[in-house]
């Protein structure tokens, strides 16, 4: 006799990072199904919004902002930019970060993420144009 799974409930923590969404997206949009690529790409714009309104919410200093920052970076930097989707994703990373964080913040910040030299160079652009 077969009996059948019990259901399993998402915990807060199974929560994917942005960079297992952008993983993901690359491979479905690659080999699977365009269609789950572009549903997957809906994920990855939704995580980056509420990864922007987390740094909005945090105080200036906060171990939450690095946290936050490091997904940033991580998610940016499984970004291959070498698609069209993926340099606009960029761009959207960029913009949702440095709209959302002081650029003295991200310079004490900066420590913690000097493994992303890509992240690094795009943010400190992006506050360049700001």
């Amino acid at each position: 006799m077969m009996s059948m799974p019990p259901h399993y409930t998402l915990s807060k923590e199974d929560n994917p990072s942005l960079r297992e969404l952008v993983e993901v997206w690359a491979l479905c949009d690659r080999f699977i199904c365009a269609q789950l690529g572009d549903y997957m790409a809906t994920c990855i714009k939704t995580a980056v919004n509420d990864c922007h309104c987390l740094l909005l919410n945090f105080p200036n200093g906060t171990g939450n902002q690095k946290n936050v920052t490091c997904r940033f970076a991580d998610g940016y930097d499984a970004l291959g930019l070498a698609h069209q989707i993926q340099e606009r994703f960029e761009k959207l990373f960029v913009e949702y970060f440095c709209g959302s964080m002081s650029y003295n913040t991200y310079v004490d910040l900066a420590a913690d993420i000097k493994d992303r030299q890509s992240f690094i160079l795009s943010v400190s652009r992006g506050f360049a144009k700001g």
